[in-house]
């Protein structure tokens, strides 16, 4: 469960710092607390094995927090967490899609790439289909769902090859800092593939993705000796 656990700081801080001021819609103290205490309680559950509960509790911060403006992405990780209780402990792939796209409906990014993984494979419990992939990828809009959409657009790609819209997604996708794309379009840069040659770019690129520990951008940087 620790991709449950990881999003209790998160929560904490969306429910006491995340909400503006100038939200149109207020939301009450006692909104927060409810929610908050349904977290905890639920947490408690996981930690004691009992999963039914905690999908009832988890549920219920779901129905709440779906229709509270700002702290609908609340309802989105909840649904979230749901989905990977059906996924981990339960192995029931008809529920955690189910929860995946109650998630995405709250707008939770991560969520979203799951559905993206889903599709893109056919192996959770859909039928494979690259266009909701690509749907449910871009929605996402992390640095790993982009740079996923733009290996889609590569000669061998699930979408057909097209240049100029791989060069969009890989962009976008080294915008978003993820090192997969940075190293691979610092390669193009390097040898003017798509792109314009241009040496000091791409080594800057490479370099980056090196900083996140990715092991072929740390090995060409070290066979190019280049510091």
């Amino acid at each position: 469960m620790k991709h449950v656990i990881s999003y209790l700081i998160f929560s904490l801080v969306v429910l006491f710092f995340g909400i503006p001021k100038s939200s149109a819609q207020t939301i009450s103290e006692k909104s927060k607390l409810e929610l908050v205490n349904l977290y905890n309680q639920s947490q408690e559950c996981l930690s004691d094995g009992n999963y039914d509960k905690a999908i009832e509790l988890k549920t219920q911060m779901y129905n709440k927090a779906k229709g509270l403006g700002d702290l609908k992405i609340m309802g989105g990780m909840a649904a979230y967490e749901i989905a990977q209780i059906y996924s981990m402990a339960r192995k029931d792939l008809n529920n955690y899609i189910l929860w995946l796209k109650r998630a995405d409906d709250c707008d939770f990014a991560h969520a979203s790439g799951l559905l993206g993984d889903a599709y893109l494979t056919g192996k959770d419990g859909v039928q494979q289909d690259f266009q909701k992939a690509k749907y449910y990828y871009e929605k996402s809009d992390e640095g790993r769902c982009l740079w996923i959409i733009a290996t889609m657009y590569s000669p061998n790609g699930e979408l057909g090859r097209n240049d100029s819209e791989w060069l969009r997604y890989a962009s976008r996708a080294v915008e978003k800092n993820d090192a997969d794309a940075q190293f691979i379009l610092g390669l193009f840069y390097l040898d003017g593939k798509i792109v314009n040659k241009d040496y000091n770019k791409g080594v800057s690129l490479i370099k980056k993705a090196a900083q996140q520990n990715h092991i072929k951008a740390i090995r060409f940087l070290e066979e190019q000796n280049i510091h």
